[in-house]
C-alpha cells in the first residue's frame, strides 16, 4: 500500500492532500509479465492482501502456472488491468517495455482511466521520458521503478 502523510497544520492545501491520499489507496495491482522476477514480486503483493491480477493471453505453460500458484487473477487482456487495477507493474525484458506503455496508454485512452503505470525495466532514461510522455498523454501517471 502506498502511504501518505497526514497534512499538517502548516500545510495551504489540507484538503488536495486529502484527495490526493484518497486516490494513492491501492488495492489491486496489475503485473505484466508473470515470469521469475514478475512471479516473485506479485507473489509478495498478494501475500501482503492486495488484490493481484495478470494477463495471461500469450504467456507461456509455466507463467500461467506459476500465475495459478500465487492464486493471481486472469484479467484477459491489458483493458482489463486498466479496468480494473489502481496500479500496473511492467515487468518484463527491457526491449518489450514501449510496447506494454503503448498498449496501456491507448486502453486509457479508450477508457479514460487514470491508473498509475510502473516501468519496472532496466530502460534508458530516453526510453523513459518517451514512456512517461505516452502514459500521462494518455491519462494516467508513469513511475520510473526498475528492478
Amino acid at each position: 500500500m502506498v502511504r501518505w502523510r497526514e497534512p499538517t497544520p502548516f500545510d495551504n492545501h489540507t484538503e488536495s492532500l486529502k484527495n490526493w491520499q484518497r486516490k494513492m489507496l491501492i488495492e489491486t495491482v496489475g503485473a505484466v509479465g508473470i515470469g521469475d522476477m514478475g512471479g516473485a514480486v506479485a507473489a509478495a503483493l498478494k501475500s501482503n492482501g492486495l488484490r493481484v491480477m495478470t494477463v495471461l493471453e500469450g504467456r507461456s505453460e509455466r507463467s500461467r502456472f506459476l500465475a495459478s500458484d500465487h492464486g493471481l487473477e486472469d484479467a484477459g487482456s491489458i483493458a482489463g488491468l486498466v479496468e480494473e487495477c489502481d496500479l500496473i507493474l511492467s515487468i518484463l525484458a527491457p526491449a518489450t517495455g514501449p510496447a506494454v506503455a503503448k498498449s496501456v496508454a491507448d486502453c486509457l485512452s479508450e477508457s479514460g482511466g487514470d491508473v498509475v503505470f510502473a516501468d519496472c525495466n532496466a530502460v534508458s532514461p530516453q526510453t523513459s521520458i518517451q514512456m512517461a510522455r505516452t502514459i500521462s498523454d494518455a491519462g494516467g501517471q508513469y513511475v520510473d521503478g526498475g528492478i
